[in-house]
C-alpha cells in the first residue's frame, strides 16, 4: 500500500493557479494555467472519469468479489487511476515486484486482475501472471502500461504470452502524457488466432459492445483437434454410402454439438482408421502434451483431486464386473444336486438320535443293551430312507409310538426328496452365479484386463482387496482385442465395465432368450465414479464446454445420444444380434443322464439282498422313494426306458 501514498498531486491549486504532473521520464513539470490550457486541465478530468466509467462497466457486465494488483516497481509515482483501484471497496491481493500467489487455493475465482507495467514488457511480471491464475483463466486482466516507448513491439511479446499461456480475456492501456492517445485501448481477441483490436473508451459508452466480450461464443471456425478413442458406445467412426467418416457416439456427439453450437471445426491431428480402438489414458496423455485440444475419450476424475485438465464431469457411473450368467445344469448333475453334504447330514442326526431313544426303550422294557444297535440300527435308517423294515411283535406303547415317529418321517423324506428331484428335472436348473470376488476367483472363469487399466486399479484398490483378485486376473496389451472380446461376448472370460457401456449390452442382450452375461453390484470396484473429457492445462475450451454439459444434462440429451448409438451400432453391424444363449433342449434321456439311477439301484438291491431273510417282501431303492413289490411296476418302466433308449442309440 506504501507505493501508492499520495506524495504529490496531479492536480494542485495554488494561488498562482499552477499543476504538477510527470513526464515519461519521471520528472515533474509545472504548468501554468492559462487561457490556452484550460481545455488540458478539462481533458485530465476527463481522463479520470473515462476509468471510473471503465470499472463501473465491468462490473455490471459480471461482478468480480476480488481485486487482484502486480506491479513491476518498488514505488511508482502517484496516478488516478491507481489511486481509484486502491481506494474501490472490495477485497485486494496487492504484490509488489516479482511476487506470485496461487490464488485458486486461496481465494475465489471471480477476481479482476490489473497488472502495472513501467517503461517495457517484462517477461517476469507475466510469467508471474500466469503462475497466478493458475487454472482460473476466465480471469479479465487489465494491463496499465506506462510510459511505453515501442509499444508495438510490447503488443506482439504479450500477444506471444497470451497465445502461450491461453489467457483470453485481456486489455491494454497505454498511458502516456498525451491525454487523448490514453483513450485508446487494444482487445485481444483469440479466435480464429490471436490478435489485437484498438477501441476507444469513448466510442464504448453506448454499451454495444463489452470490454470483456466471451470470444468463445463465436470461434469463427477455429479448428479443434481432437482424438476419437473408439471405446463404443462412447465414440465410434464408420464410413457412410459417401465414402465420408462419420463420428457417432454419445460422446462424438457432445463434441459434435459443442463445435456447432461455438463455431468450431473438429480436426483430427493425424488420420483415424474406423475400428482402430485406442486406450483412454493414450488419449489423454495427447491432450496433456499439447497436440489434442480436447480428447473425444472420457478418464476418471479420482485421478486428479483438483479437477485440472478435466471438464466437468460427463457421465456418472459405476466400475465392476460383468460375468458369465450361470450354465443349464445337466441331468446327470441334478442327482449330485439334490444328496448334498446337509441331506447327509440331516439324516445321519435323524438316525442317531432315534437309534439312541430305541436302544434306551429296549433297555427299560427288557434290560438288554446292544450298543451296536446305537452306530449301525438298520430299521431306524431303513424308516428314516422310507423304505420298509420288519418289527418284532410289542404291546409296549413307547416303541409302537417310536415306529410311527419313523414312519412319518421316512414318509416325510422321501416326498420331500422325490418332490425336489422331480422340480428339477422337469425345469430349468442353473449353476450358481458368481456374485462375489470369492466366487470369481474359484471359478474356472479369469478375469481379462487391459494392462492400460492396471494404474487405475492400483489407484482405487486398497491392498487387502487387491489380494482378493490375485490369481483370477488375465492381463492384456491389446486394448482392441479386449474391446472386440467384450463387445462380442465372449463367455470365455469376465471383463471391466462401466455404467454407460453396461446399458449398451444389455440392450444388446434383450434380444436373447436369456442374458449371456450378468453384472452383480457386489462386483463393483467403485458405486460412485465421475468420467470427464480429459483438457489442457488451463483450457480456452473448458468454460464453454463445461456450459453446454450441464445444458446436456438438463435437457437429458445423453439418454437419448446413446440411444440412436446402440442403432448406430446396430445399422453399422458393430454388435451381433444372434442369440448366443444357451438354449434348453428336450432330448430322450441317455445311459449318462441315469448314471445316478444306476448307482442307487445297485445300492438298493445290495440292502435287499441282505434282508431277504428277514422279509418275505421285496424292497427297492429308489431316487424317486420306497419301493415296494407292488410298486416294482416303476422300476419296470425305468428299465424299459434305459433298453429304449439305448437301443434308439444303437440304430442311430
Amino acid at each position: 500500500m506504501n507505493a501508492y501514498s499520495p506524495n504529490y498531486h496531479p492536480l494542485m491549486i495554488v494561488t498562482t493557479m499552477h499543476f504538477v504532473i510527470m513526464d515519461h521520464k519521471n520528472h515533474v513539470l509545472l504548468v501554468k494555467v492559462t487561457a490556452s490550457n484550460e481545455s488540458l486541465i478539462f481533458q485530465l478530468k476527463e481522463n479520470i472519469q473515462y476509468f471510473i466509467d471503465f470499472i463501473a462497466t465491468v462490473r455490471e457486465e459480471r461482478e468480480f468479489q476480488t481485486l487482484f494488483m502486480m506491479q513491476n516497481f518498488e514505488r511508482f509515482p502517484y496516478d488516478s487511476r491507481i489511486d481509484f483501484l486502491v481506494k474501490l471497496e472490495k477485497p485486494k491481493i496487492i504484490l509488489q515486484k516479482h511476487q506470485e500467489v496461487y490464488i485458486k487455493s486461496e481465494i475465489n475465482s471471480e477476481i479482476f486482475a490489473v497488472v502495472l507495467v513501467l517503461n517495457e514488457y517484462d517477461e517476469k511480471l507475466f510469467l508471474n501472471l500466469a503462475a497466478s491464475i493458475r487454472y482460473i483463466r476466465p480471469v479479465r486482466v487489465l494491463v496499465l502500461a506506462f510510459f511505453v516507448k515501442e509499444q508495438k513491439k510490447f503488443r506482439n511479446s504479450l500477444l506471444d504470452f497470451c497465445e502461450v499461456n491461453k489467457i483470453i480475456n485481456l486489455l491494454v492501456n497505454f498511458i502516456e502524457t498525451n491525454v487523448e492517445r490514453n483513450l485508446i485501448y487494444y482487445q485481444l481477441t483469440p479466435f480464429p488466432w490471436f490478435k489485437w483490436s484498438m477501441h476507444s473508451f469513448n466510442s464504448n459508452k453506448t454499451g454495444k459492445t463489452m470490454f470483456y466480450a466471451p470470444h468463445w461464443l463465436n470461434m469463427q471456425g477455429k479448428p479443434l483437434y481432437t482424438l476419437p478413442d473408439q471405446i463404443e458406445p462412447r465414440t465410434m467412426i464408420y464410413v457412410d454410402r459417401s465414402g465420408q467418416q462419420v463420428i457417432s457416439g454419445y460422446l462424438g456427439k457432445l463434441l459434435l454439438q459443442f463445435a456447432e453450437m461455438y463455431n468450431a471445426t473438429l480436426k483430427f491431428p493425424f488420420e483415424v482408421n474406423p475400428g482402430e480402438v485406442i486406450h483412454s489414458l493414450k488419449v489423454e496423455n495427447y491432450t496433456h502434451r499439447g497436440i489434442l485440444d480436447v480428447g473425444m475419450s472420457m478418464d476418471f476424475t479420482f485421478r486428479n483431486a483438483r479437477w485440472q485438465g478435466l471438464s466437468y464431469p460427463f457421465e456418472l457411473t459405476n466400475w465392476g464386473i460383468m460375468v458369465p450368467c450361470s450354465k443349464l445344469v445337466h441331468i446327470a448333475d441334478v442327482f449330485g444336486l439334490v444328496l448334498t453334504w446337509d441331506l447327509y447330514l440331516t439324516l445321519a442326526t435323524l438316525t442317531m438320535v432315534l437309534s439312541i431313544i430305541q436302544t434306551l426303550f429296549q433297555y427299560v422294557i427288557k434290560s438288554r443293551l446292544l450298543w451296536i444297535d446305537i452306530f449301525l440300527n438298520d430299521k431306524i435308517l431303513r424308516g428314516v430312507l422310507g423304505q420298509s423294515f420288519t418289527l418284532s411283535y410289542t404291546t409296549q406303547v413307547s416303541l409302537q409310538l417310536l415306529y410311527g415317529v419313523v414312519f412319518l418321517i421316512g414318509l416325510f423324506n422321501s416326498a420331500l426328496y422325490s418332490a425336489h428331484l422331480k422340480t428339477l428335472i422337469t425345469t430349468p436348473t442353473y449353476q450358481s452365479h458368481i456374485k462375489t470376488f470369492d466366487d470369481l476367483r474359484n471359478s474356472k472363469t479369469k478375469l481379462l484386463f487391459d494392462v492400460g487399466d492396471k494404474e487405475t486399479l492400483n489407484a482405487i484398490l486398497p491392498q487387502e482387496f487387491k489380494k482378493k483378485l490375485e490369481g483370477c486376473m488375465i492381463f492384456t496389451n491389446d486394448t482392441g482385442a479386449y474391446q472386440l472380446n467384450r463387445k462380442m461376448l465372449n463367455i470365455s472370460y469376465s471383463y471391466t465395465v462401466t455404467q454407460g457401456i453396461w446399458h449398451a449390452i444389455q440392450k444388446q442382450q434383450m434380444f436373447f432368450l436369456r442374458k449371456v452375461f450378468c453384472q452383480p453390484e457386489t462386483l463393483n470396484f467403485l458405486d460412485f465414479m465421475l468420467m470427464a473429457l480429459p483438457l489442457q492445462e488451463n483450457s480456452p475450451y473448458k468454460e464453454p464446454l463445461d456450459n453446454l454439459i450441464l445444458s446436456i444434462h438438463a435437457m437429458g440429451l445423453l439418454e437419448a445420444w446413446s440411444l440412436q448409438t446402440f442403432h448406430d451400432m446396430v445399422r453399422q453391424h458393430k454388435i451381433p444380434l444372434i442369440d448366443t444363449s444357451e438354449k434348453m433342449v428336450h432330448e430322450p434321456l441317455t445311459i449318462e443322464d441315469l448314471y445316478w439311477i444306476w448307482f442307487l439301484l445297485i445300492g438298493g438291491i445290495n440292502s435287499i439282498s441282505n434282508s431277504s431273510s428277514n422279509s418275505n417282501s421285496t424292497y427297492l431303492l429308489s431316487p424317486y422313494g420306497t419301493l415296494s413289490s407292488s410298486q416294482s411296476v416303476i422300476v419296470t418302466r425305468t428299465l424299459s426306458l434305459t433298453q429304449a433308449t439305448t437301443s434308439s442309440d444303437s440304430k442311430s
